[in-house]
């Protein structure tokens, strides 16, 4: 299938010389952190945390609407430390995902809304279905279709703590938005994701271990 055609307003990008396009509208951080091959799209909205470690991406990849690409956070020698983030080669990010990952390899399209844990890594010629939850750390081979929401309460606190390409500036702030997002859970919410476990479980062994509809 082909995609469409898509026209854009001159006016309203930005085009390196390596032939990058990106929206004037952006929520770029730390751009002496970036590295960008050429090629890319950033549209509107985008937010990329340089600002936090170095974030490379590849050649000839699109970052659709109101994308958050954030560096993992993880442990070394006993202490928090920010880790780079690698993007590779001709990949397609759809609008409103939250990208927390340390390396997406090569060829990989990555669907709408999906949420990609913390320091998770992707492999080549993958494809991640829409409104996915990655746990964090979880490592996907090559040519891996990866789908469902195993994590809906997490995965539903992230997308309205960090709606709209929202940002916070120390901790506290993200503790408070993570509190108040919790406190306007229903509880039957929660009940129906518990009376679900039973049938969760047996899609998965029909499934094999593959993607189920939750």
């Amino acid at each position: 299938m082909d995609l469409p055609i898509i026209t854009y307003d001159e006016t309203e990008w930005a085009k390196t010389h390596t032939g990058n396009k990106v929206h004037k509208q952006h929520k770029i951080a730390g751009t002496q952190n970036i590295i960008i091959a050429g090629k890319t799209i950033v549209e509107k909205g985008v937010s990329i945390r340089g600002d936090l470690a170095a974030v490379k991406i590849g050649k000839c990849c699109v970052l659709k609407e109101r994308c958050l690409i954030r560096p993992c956070l993880k442990i070394v020698s006993k202490k928090p430390t920010m880790w780079n983030v690698n993007i590779g080669d001709y990949v397609f990010i759809e609008e409103d995902c939250v990208i927390n990952a340390s390396q997406i390899h090569a060829y990989v399209h990555i669907g709408a809304r999906s949420i990609l844990g913390n320091g998770c890594v992707i492999r080549e010629c993958s494809r991640v279905l829409p409104d996915t939850v990655v746990s964090p750390d979880a490592l996907f081979p090559p040519f891996s279709t990866i789908g469902g929401n195993p994590e809906n309460v997490w995965g539903l606190l992230a997308r309205a703590v960090y709606r709209h390409g929202k940002q916070f500036q120390t901790v506290g702030e993200l503790k408070d938005a993570v509190t108040e997002e919790w406190d306007k859970l229903q509880p039957s919410f929660l009940e129906s994701l518990t009376q679900s476990m039973s049938n969760r479980l047996c899609q998965v062994m029909q499934k094999f271990g593959g993607p189920t509809s939750y």
